[in-house]
C-alpha cells in the first residue's frame, strides 16, 4: 500500500491536483507537500499561518505539521467565497 502511496504522491505533485481515495478527507499531507498543492511558497505559507489566515495543521511530530485534504478543501473554499 505504501508504493501506491507514494506512486499517487508523485502523480498530484506533478500535476497540483489532489488524489482521489474513495474518502480521502483524513489523508494528511506533510506541510511542504501542501505548500505545493496550494501553489504557494514556504514563506508565504507559513506567513499565512502565523497570522492565523492559513489551514489548520496536524502536530505530525514536535518539528513537522501537516495538513488533511478535508482542511484544505475547507481552506480553499474558504478563500474562494471570500475573494467573490
Amino acid at each position: 500500500m505504501s508504493d501506491q502511496l507514494s506512486i499517487e504522491r508523485t502523480r498530484w505533485r506533478d500535476s497540483r491536483s489532489i488524489p482521489q481515495v474513495g474518502n480521502d478527507d483524513d489523508v494528511i499531507l506533510p506541510f511542504l507537500d501542501w505548500v505545493m498543492l496550494a501553489g504557494l511558497t514556504e514563506t508565504t505559507a507559513r506567513e499565512l499561518r502565523a497570522r492565523g489566515q492559513g489551514p489548520r495543521c496536524v502536530r505530525l511530530t514536535d518539528k513537522k505539521l501537516g495538513v488533511t485534504l478535508a482542511e484544505h478543501r475547507r481552506w480553499v473554499k474558504a478563500r474562494t467565497e471570500a475573494a467573490t
